[in-house]
Formats: C-alpha cells, structure tokens, sequence
C-alpha cells in the first residue's frame, strides 16, 4: 500500500503536465470559436443603445422628483428672508443691501438684521467701515430707510379706535 501510494504520488505531476500539454492545442481553439460566436449576437446593438437611454431617462427623471420633494420639505432660511421681507416693503435692492450685510457680518441669514434695530445698527457699522468713503453715506441713508420701514410704524396708517356699536 505504500508502494503504490508512492507511484500514485510521482503520476499526478506527470498527469497535470500530459493535460497541460494536450489542453495547449484546445485552448485556441475555445477562444477562437467564443470570438466567432461573439460576433453573431442576436440583439441588435441598436436595440441596446435605446433601452440604456430609456432606462437612464427614466433614473434621471426620478432622480430630480426625489431631489424636488426634499427640497420642498425643508425650509430655507432665503425664502423665509424674501418673504418677510416683501411683506415689510422692501425693494430688491434693499433687500440685497441686507444680504451683503449679513455675508459680511458672517451671519447664517439676513432674517437677523430684521430682529433688532441694535443688530442691524452693530453690522451697518462693520460694513460700512469697510467701504470707499464716498459710498459711506449712500449705504448708511440706505440702511436709515430700511430700519424705519422695519422699525417704525408707518405713518399712513390711522390709528386703532375700537369699534363702537351702532344705534339699536
């Protein structure tokens, strides 16, 4: 039994080597006839460009709808901004001065200009220190305007008086 399990050993090299040699002539042959056979391919290649293009539409498509409802489901703070802002009276371009302020200030939105006359007052002077001297007084005479039109009450509105019954 060692004996044979011996002879059996020093065989298996000499059986890898005789399929080695024998598969050489085989192999090209296998790859010869895949290369043949790839070329017959039953689906046209123009059939495969239009269901990529189909397939890549229809994933763009709900792509920019999932990115739509996100966008609308959270708030933005810009929005809110122009909003309120519209809402106060101010022109867009009152509304930009704001927003330069506010990218100067490094502050996460205009909206905290709007919130105190002390705020808005504070970063006027850090913004308008940084300007040319002659375009100082415009910005601030900008700014008076629009802290009244924030601030102040107008004065076109009348007075509350409560309302009184009428005769019975």
């Amino acid at each position: 039994m060692i004996a044979s399990a011996a002879t059996t050993s020093t065989a298996w090299p000499a059986m890898l080597l005789a399929q080695v040699t024998s598969s050489e002539h085989v192999l090209p042959e296998r790859l010869r006839a895949i290369g043949d056979h790839w070329g017959d391919t039953t689906l046209p290649a123009n059939s495969v460009i239009v269901a990529g293009s189909i397939l890549l539409a229809v994933m763009l498509l709900v792509a920019l709808w999932i990115g739509w409802k996100q966008r609308r489901a959270q708030p933005r703070p810009w929005r809110v901004f122009h909003r309120v802002a519209r809402h106060m009276g101010l022109t867009w371009r009152e509304q930009w001065l704001l927003v330069r302020i506010a990218r100067h200030g490094q502050l996460p939105s205009p909206l905290t200009l709007m919130l105190s006359r002390r705020t808005l007052g504070y970063y006027t002077k850090q913004y308008v220190a940084g300007r040319p001297p002659r375009r100082r007084a415009t910005v601030v005479r900008r700014v008076v305007a629009i802290r009244q039109a924030l601030f102040d009450p107008p004065d076109s509105l009348p007075p509350h008086t409560p309302a009184t019954p009428g005769p019975a």
